[in-house]
């Protein structure tokens, strides 16, 4: 399975179930210092008329400094 950004007005599946079988990639940081971690918690909903996905992530982990 590749990589591959999609828009929450595209989903045909069940958004829910979607995200317990294929989990999240969230990318934080710059050009300089960056990573990446995968993620299967979280929620979604509309704020200010948008469509939006939250995510928690720990503060031990190395994504949540930067």
């Amino acid at each position: 399975m590749k990589i591959q950004e999609i828009k929450i007005e595209d989903l045909n599946e069940n958004f829910f179930s979607l995200f317990a079988k294929r989990w999240l990639l969230i990318t934080a940081g710059n050009k300089e210092q960056f990573n990446p971690m995968t993620a299967s918690w979280g929620g979604l909903g509309h704020l200010w008329n948008k469509p939006i996905i939250f995510i928690f992530i720990r503060p031990t982990r190395f994504t949540y400094k930067l």
